[in-house]
């Protein structure tokens, strides 16, 4: 189901009750609501949830704010059931924390979209890919600018035998990732890892800020592990 981008009269952002639409379509596996503020459940009132959910895609632009925007509460609430859930995107969540999406009950989430997520610029979004570090193949780091934070993913990324890593790519563009994680992100994930943006990584040397994939993503890594990637 994609609602994305969905304008009340006069709004140009549409609220859409929780528990109603929960309650309205029970069985619903994909939802894609870019734009889409969602009002909380009240007390007294229970649903289901979503527990067919797979794909649940809610970015937020600024553009479109609103004071019921995403908060971890709107998190709990859409993915109280949702022990399937392979797909988050929360791009540009003005107000969703690293222990709102520690509460979700899936534990074998593929795909990790926290870009533009002021509150996501904390350590404590570790705990975020120590739950999944297993698991993601895909995640979307980007313009997170707190070098202790990236450095606590990494950490948690990497704390996983490498024979069980399965992180495919990764973008980490205009993130303030340093040197010396992506050395250690890059030989951890081994071969498994073949994509990677960095795009307007400050803090990496002239020549690495851009997107390597293919082959050039293998003599990135080779760079790597010959110790010749400091210039």
């Amino acid at each position: 189901l994609d609602i994305s981008n969905v304008h009340s009269l006069g709004s140009r952002c549409s609220t859409i009750p929780i528990d109603k639409f929960q309650q309205s379509c029970p069985n619903i596996r994909i939802l894609r609501a870019a734009n889409i503020a969602f009002q909380t459940i009240g007390l007294g009132c229970t649903t289901d949830g979503w527990p067919r959910l797979e794909e649940l895609s809610i970015p937020f632009n600024v553009v479109f704010m609103v004071s019921a925007g995403h908060t971890d509460l709107v998190i709990e609430q859409l993915t109280k059931s949702s022990e399937n859930l392979k797909l988050l995107d929360i791009r540009g969540a003005p107000s969703i924390t690293p222990r709102g999406l520690v509460k979700i009950p899936a534990w074998s989430l593929k795909h990790l979209s926290i870009s533009n997520c002021p509150k996501m610029q904390d350590e404590t979004l570790g705990m975020v890919f120590q739950k999944w570090n297993k698991s993601l193949i895909d995640v979307d780091l980007s313009w997170n600018k707190s070098e202790s934070c990236i450095d606590e993913c990494v950490r948690s990324l990497c704390d996983v035998p490498s024979d069980d890593v399965k992180l495919r790519t990764i973008d980490l563009r205009g993130s303030a990732i340093s040197l010396e994680s992506l050395r250690r992100l890059i030989l951890h994930c081994g071969e498994r890892l073949q994509s990677i943006d960095l795009q307007s990584c400050r803090s990496l040397p002239r020549g690495m800020k851009r997107l390597f994939q293919g082959e050039e993503f293998q003599r990135l890594r080779q760079l790597m592990l010959d110790g010749r990637c400091d210039d």
